[in-house]
This record gives structure tokens, sequence and C-alpha cells, in this order.
């Protein structure tokens, strides 16, 4: 337990802290439980609920998609898009919302920058990566929002619920999919679909 007294030695806050080492009972997975009581009134054992509660290491709040780890696509991701994905999953897994939310916006740049070359502002790349039909119209609209929230995060201290997140996540993956992993799993089922027989 700690606490903060005033310049005349007077308590005004207390807070006790109680660790856990737990163990999943499903996987066997470790993990230590910290939960932090506050009680502003006395010293004496706080009691109901704990007011924040922290696992280490986190839990994880998204699994990663498996075609980003999978072998055969592992080469057609560039390694700085893969770093940057690396880190959004690490900043979603710490609660790291505004970080994980500019992360998406510059994965989102950077594969654009990546496909069409840097052709201006974000207004521009994108009509440009719809021109050059890496996305439709309507994912246009979508990725100019998911762009908006990033920025929000960036610049305007957009914090986003972690159902706002899961949706900016749906998009971004959905992109990374659908631009470098989509062309090649046509490909493999092309190779193994038997062709139609002459009549």
């Amino acid at each position: 337990m700690d606490d903060s007294r005033d310049e005349k030695g007077r308590l005004i806050i207390s807070f006790i802290d109680r660790y856990d080492f737990l163990t999943c009972c499903g996987c066997g997975h470790y993990s230590l439980r910290q939960s932090t009581w506050l009680d502003v009134t006395s010293r004496k054992k706080p009691k109901g609920d704990p007011a924040f509660v922290k696992h280490y290491p986190p839990a994880v709040s998204r699994r990663r998609p498996d075609w980003l780890d999978a072998a055969e696509y592992y080469e057609a991701i560039p390694d700085d898009l893969r770093d940057i994905l690396d880190e959004i999953y690490s900043a979603l897994h710490s609660h790291l919302t505004r970080l994980a939310a500019s992360g998406i916006r510059t994965a989102i740049d950077m594969i654009m920058v990546e496909k069409i070359s840097d052709v201006g502002d974000f207004g521009k790349k994108l009509s440009e990566f719809e021109r050059m039909e890496y996305i439709s119209k309507k994912q246009h609209e979508v990725l100019s929002i998911v762009i908006n929230a990033g920025s929000a995060s960036a610049h305007r201290g957009f914090n986003p619920s972690s159902e706002v997140l899961s949706m900016l996540m749906d998009v971004l993956e959905g992109i990374v999919a659908s631009v470098y992993i989509h062309p090649i799993q046509a490909e493999m089922v092309k190779k193994k679909t038997p062709l139609r027989a002459k009549k």
C-alpha cells in the first residue's frame, strides 16, 4: 500500500496493489495480474472491485490472421509493411489505442506508396489507388474514413474504442489480403482447378 499526504501530513489518497500469479487451466499459460484499489478516506483495506486491473503480459486483444505468418505468403508482404503490422498488433495487445490507430493509417499509406508511388496527399493516393483498380469505389470511401480516424488519433487526440479499432483492423487486414495475399491464393486455385473438357 502507498499513499500521498498534504503539507500537514494528512492522508489525501491511498491505494493498495495486489499481485496474483495465474495459470490457464486450458493451455497452461502463465501470467501476472495486478489489481489496484483506490481508497480516498482511510488506510483500511478497500472493498469491492478493483479500480484497475492489468495483466502481464497483456492478454492478446486481436488474433493475427494465419496468412500473415504463413511461409507461402511471407515474401509477398514487403518487410517494412510487415514491421509496421507487427507494431500495430503489439500496440493492440498493450491497449495502446492511439498508437494502433495511427499505425493503421501509416500501414495503409505504405501500401499505396508501394503500389502506386507517392502521388500526393491521402486523397490523391486513394483516387490513384482506385484508378489502378486495387480498390473499388466503396473501398475508397471506407479507406478514407479509416485514414481520417488514424489522423484524428495522431493529430487530434482521438482515442478509439476497442470496437472502432476492431473495425479499422478489419479494413486494414482486408486491404493487405486483397493486395498481397489473394492474388497468390487465386493463382494456387487456378493451378489446382481441372481444365474444362474440350467438346
